[in-house]
């Protein structure tokens, strides 16, 4: 990601976690969100990526799905984040693009 910004990308977007990642056992999703809540800790932490790139941090997905903690964490790295502009960080966490194709499409029969 620092590369990308480095050589001038404005937006990246990673797919950090998938809903199929549920699957796993307890254990495992647990371990993948401590390694997902450590690693936007470190992304946001002062002299960290995001203050260094001017990058704002957003997150595509079903936030609902995630534990509190990761929740907090993520919600700390939106506000923080929030008023750089120089760059966009587009992270997917409990993502599919068909759930969102899905929610979508329910979403436009509501209206």
């Amino acid at each position: 990601m620092e590369l990308c910004f480095e050589l001038g990308v404005k937006c990246v977007t990673i797919y950090a976690f998938s809903l199929e990642n549920f699957h796993r056992t307890t254990e495992e999703v647990d371990q993948l969100m401590k390694l997902l809540q450590f690693q936007v800790i470190e992304f946001i932490r002062p002299g960290g990526l995001a203050e260094r790139s001017e990058c704002t941090f957003k997150v595509l997905g079903r936030m609902d799905k995630l534990n509190e903690k990761t929740k907090e964490i993520i919600e700390k790295a939106k506000f923080k984040t929030s008023r750089w502009n120089k760059r966009t960080l587009n992270m997917c966490i409990a993502y599919t693009s068909r759930d969102e194709m899905a929610s979508a499409v329910r979403a436009t029969a509501q209206t």
